[in-house]
């Protein structure tokens, strides 16, 4: 009894469960319905009334997943509106309205029948089996899909999804259908407001150009005459009766024939109204008499206008002065192409005129340059000195551009401060450096105005056709990228465009920002190049060179990032923590035992003049303990161009720590020579831009072995940079420069390699070599040649060497003291006199012969005229004459030498 009672109240449970999982699913449709009427009171669009019912429908409805789809315009797909849980599954599904209705799902069903649609179970339903694997696998087992209808046509659906099967039955399919009404009234609710917004919009408009031709017809420049139909006057504006002399309540009611000057006969009137009458307006020049009776030409346009049946109830006419019209006309016409300060064609003409030059350089296969003209901070040149200053710098500038271009180019102001100038008929990229120098030097010269002399500076951006585009638009671009480039700079500096310089710029503001944790992120270090004594071949020193190690992009060029650092105004302290850093690490060197060395430190001319220099040197000694002549700094030319006085006191009062100092880079800049004269260096360091090539120019190997020879006369240590290989530092050594660093003895190197460099005690061979006193030196491009002049010629006991080319002859010249050399006429690189010519200047003393079969002999006579070969002999050779004319070279060298 106790048994049958304790289990009589589980048996209802498990019966009552079913009915109470319907009374839920029923009670939720009604929260459903409740909370979806309660959004839609006042729907504010559809989009947000489909979001809403959406974000209720799984809030409030409990349902695994709602969206709507919204029939796209041209009714074959769906814009759907999904709550976020059915983002996924919408966009990995394919939802069309293309078909027959039998092949679509249920949400296509819905809006091609205008009736709910239900699967109460997707995993056996037929229908649904294009998306069941994905339906089961997001837990979808029922769905129901609500037509919305707008203004009676459906226009959406509503898809709702259950997570078990069997889910909806009729009376929750009433419930759905309710709810499909609801939101379908919402939508027309939407339509009817939008559709009373668009006619107050409408009417707003209207009410506003209605206003707006009231005020253009009392405003207007042109006269303006309305009739009616029987061609009585109606209404004239203020222009009218300016014209012609009447008022408007002396001409309201009349013919506007009272105008009429006798000038026109009876035919020219019925042409005109027969033409009003054919094709609704006329427009002509006329001659009309004004109320004083003189006669005015006038430009006249008369419009008809009709009603809705198409009857004329008006006549529009309206006509302007002539004579001022055509000058207007003209004006205008010159406003739309030129500028109205300069009287320079305006950027439109500038592009068309440009396009035309393009088209003239591809059909004759010519070169054209665009120069793009940037005057600089011209704006702060306004707000310092007036608009009207500013007006007159424009004025001026444009007249000293136009003295500088020539015939057929174009020259354009493009923007405020911008003007453009295109060279055509370019014959070479010289012409266009001389002229942007020109250009910068000419704005330069300060602007006269009122008494002030007014400063002006500019950057070029230069771009070239056909090699840097190939249209007017992007050959604009590309100067206006060269632009950028040349701002960057600083002022008065004009740069070529280059492909890749979008990147590039790109690249820099990545690397300006970077820049700025460099330091603290440890990403910045020193390495040190070694300076080798061309006497002993021992170190003498060593340079510390800053180096950016960046995290993602690798290594940065000190080239490219210490102008930035510059200009961002970081190298202050990435330069104090160089030359400390510097100190601390030479002082480590001597402390573990290691020869004392200089170390040498860049100062950039932004650090040669900031406040409190001295004393961070003086700093950086003491914290590091190294003695002031072991600290060299290295100063560039531009850091005394300026106020001379200041940059000497500052050299005074760093010499006056003990400090050593080097000029660096010398021989680039302008005043070298006043420098050394009025400063007191120590060094002086030959740019390596000088010593790249300087056994085959003879032109920078002068200025080196003349800055040499300056050096010593001053007593001062002469160190060459970018020594590279053996015949370069042999060439220097002759000339008695006494230090040089450079890849032939050793490339920068961190500090712990270079420590293993100091304890290895290596050095440089500079030993000149034994090099006999009769070296024969013997150039041709052809090694069956060479070897049979060396068997015919090495019996005569002389050290011969041999080249196949000029590029291999000027190394052995630097290596070897060679007395005579014979040279082919014939060969690729260059021909033989040019050859000699180079070594005549580089080696005057050798004996220079040449030796071909080909016959130039003017080219040839011109070099004998100017000393640049001693014989010319002719192949085939004759062995015995060949070795008389070369042993008697020999004897002329040696005679040389004695003298």
């Amino acid at each position: 009894m106790s048994q049958q009672t304790s289990d009589t109240p589980k048996v209802a449970a498990q019966l009552d469960t079913p009915v109470e999982a319907r009374v839920k699913r029923l009670s939720r449709y009604y929260a459903l319905l409740s909370a979806i009427d309660r959004e839609i009171i006042h729907p504010s669009s559809r989009d947000e009334l489909f979001a809403r019912v959406c974000r209720i429908a799984v809030d409030v409805g409990a349902f695994k997943m709602a969206w709507i789809g919204q029939v796209s315009a041209d009714g074959r797909s769906f814009i759907p509106e999904v709550d976020a849980e059915g983002a996924d599954y919408l966009a990995s599904i394919s939802i069309t309205l293309e078909g027959d209705v039998t092949a679509l799902g249920p949400t296509g069903r819905a809006v091609r029948t205008g009736r709910i649609d239900i699967c109460n179970d997707n995993q056996t339903d037929p229908r649904m089996s294009p998306w069941r694997d994905k339906q089961l696998a997001a837990g979808y087992r029922a769905s129901v899909s609500i037509p919305l209808l707008e203004d009676g046509r459906v226009v959406a659906a509503l898809t709702l999804y259950a997570g078990q099967p069997e889910f909806f039955d009729a009376e929750e399919k009433r419930l759905l259908e309710a709810i499909g009404d609801d939101i379908s009234h919402a939508l027309d609710v939407i339509a009817q407001r939008e559709a009373l917004n668009e006619r107050n919009i409408a009417l707003e408009k209207l009410a506003a150009e209605n206003a707006l031709a009231a005020v253009v017809f009392r405003s207007s420049g042109e006269g303006i005459v309305i009739t009616d139909a029987a061609r009585n006057i109606l209404a004239v504006n203020p222009c009218f009766s300016g014209v012609t002399g009447y008022s408007a309540a002396e001409v309201r009611g009349r013919n506007p024939r009272l105008l009429q000057s006798g000038a026109h006969d009876t035919i020219f009137y019925q042409s005109m109204w027969a033409s009003i009458e054919a094709t609704g307006s006329w427009k002509g020049e006329i001659t009309n008499r004004n109320k004083e009776g003189l006669l005015y030409p006038e430009w006249l346009s008369i419009s008809a206008v009709h009603d809705a049946n198409g009857a004329i109830t008006h006549y529009v006419g309206i006509f302007s002065d002539l004579p001022a019209r055509k000058e207007m006309q003209q004006r205008l016409q010159h406003l739309t192409h030129y500028d109205a300060l300069t009287d320079l064609p305006n950027r439109s003409l500038f592009v068309d005129r440009l396009e035309q030059a393009l088209l003239t350089a591809q059909r004759f296969k010519r070169s054209l340059a665009l120069l793009w003209i940037d005057l600089v901070r011209f704006h702060a040149l306004n707000d310092a000195h007036g608009h009207n200053a500013g007006d007159a710098v424009l004025r001026e500038t444009a007249h000293r551009l136009g003295q500088l271009g020539r015939k057929g180019d174009t020259l354009a102001r493009l923007s405020a401060d911008e003007f453009g100038l295109v060279l055509a008929n370019l014959s070479q990229e010289s012409d266009i450096i001389d002229l942007a120098r020109k250009v910068i030097d000419t704005l330069a010269i300060p602007v006269s105005f009122q008494g002030k002399e007014i400063s002006v500076a500019a950057n070029i951006g230069i771009s070239i056709f056909p090699k840097d585009a190939g249209s007017a638009e992007a050959l604009l671009k590309a100067a206006d990228t060269a632009l950028e480039r040349a701002k960057q700079a600083g002022r008065d500096n004009f740069r070529f465009f280059a492909a890749g310089m979008d990147v590039d710029a790109e690249r820099r503001l990545r690397l300006e920002a970077d820049l700025h944790h460099a330091l603290d992120h440890g990403e910045l270090s020193l390495h040190y190049q070694p300076q080798i004594d061309m006497t002993t071949g021992h170190l003498c020193g060593v340079e510390a060179l800053l180096r950016w190690s960046h995290p993602a992009m690798g290594p940065i060029s000190p080239v490219e990032f210490i102008p930035l650092a510059e200009e961002i105004g970081l190298i202050h302290a990435i330069g104090a923590w160089v030359l400390k850093e510097a100190c601390r690490q030479n002082k480590a060197w001597q402390d573990a035992g290691h020869t004392p060395l200089p170390v040498a430190v860049n100062l950039s001319v932004k650090q040669f003049h900031q406040p409190g220099l001295v004393d961070l040197i003086a700093e950086a000694l003491r914290d590091s303990g190294l003695a002031p002549a072991l600290l060299e700094l290295e100063l560039t030319e531009s850091a005394f161009i300026g106020d001379v006085h200041e940059a000497a006191e500052i050299v005074k009062n760093i010499r006056a720590l003990g400090v050593q100092l080097a000029l660096d880079d010398f021989g680039t800049g302008y005043s070298s020579l006043s420098y050394l004269s009025g400063f007191p260096f120590d060094k002086i360091k030959i740019d390596q831009s000088f010593v790249h090539d300087i056994t085959t120019n003879p032109v920078n190997a002068a200025i080196a072995t003349a800055t040499i020879a300056m050096a010593r006369s001053l007593d001062l240590v002469v160190l060459a940079e970018g020594v590279e290989t053996d015949a370069q530092m042999r060439f220097l050594r002759s000339r008695q420069c006494e230090a040089m660093q450079g890849h032939l003895f050793s490339k920068a190197l961190p500090a712990a390699e270079l420590t293993e460099l100091l304890g290895s005690g290596r050095t440089l061979e500079v030993d000149a070599g034994g090099t006999p006193r009769e070296t024969l030196l013997l150039v041709d491009d052809e090694p069956n040649i060479l070897s049979a002049l060396k068997r015919l010629l090495h019996r005569d006991g002389y050290a011969i060497l041999t080249a196949e080319s000029p590029a291999a002859a000027f190394d052995l010249l630097a290596v070897h003291n060679v007395q005579v050399i014979v040279s082919d006429q014939r060969m690729p690189e260059m021909n033989g006199t040019e050859f000699l010519e180079k070594v005549k200047k580089l080696y005057p003393e050798t004996i220079r012969i040449v030796l071909s079969g080909y016959t130039d002999l003017e080219t040839v006579t011109d070099a004998i005229n100017r000393g640049a070969i001693y014989r010319f002999l002719t192949k085939p050779w004759d062995d015995e004459m060949l070795r008389n004319q070369i042993r008697e070279a020999f004897r002329v060298a040696h005679g040389l030498a004695r003298l």
